[in-house]
């Protein structure tokens, strides 16, 4: 579990990281916060990000911190290039609790839990 650079892959268990982390470093949306709560949405449009209705049904509200199951790479939205330093903007599907919702890369902390 876990890719050799420490990066979330599909079966990890991974911690929402959200602090300070709406806006992408080029000024995209990567979610939307309500509160102190990060909100998820069900989809993440990966045919038209970056615009201005990317995030799509039902919204997961979730902690910085937060344990989640990582299961399925989306893909990386198709206005965004395919070269390896664009890979936060890769889009995961996610389970918290019974809830399934999408995130980017971008707000994934892949989780260790081994103790240093």
């Amino acid at each position: 579990m876990g890719g050799s650079t420490g990066e979330v892959v599909v079966g990890d268990l991974a911690t929402i990281n959200c602090d300070g982390l709406q806006y992408s470093p080029e000024g995209f949306a990567m979610g939307y916060f309500d509160g102190s709560k990060f909100l998820l949405a069900e989809m993440i449009d990966i045919e038209t990000f970056p615009s201005f209705k990317d995030f799509q049904g039902p919204t997961t509200r979730v902690n910085h911190g937060e344990l989640v199951l990582v299961t399925k790479l989306v893909g990386r939205p198709w206005k965004i290039s395919t070269n390896n330093q664009w890979r936060p903007y890769d889009i995961f599907e996610i389970l918290i609790g019974e809830q399934r919702c999408q995130i980017f890369r971008h707000n994934l902390k892949h989780y260790d839990r081994r103790v240093d």
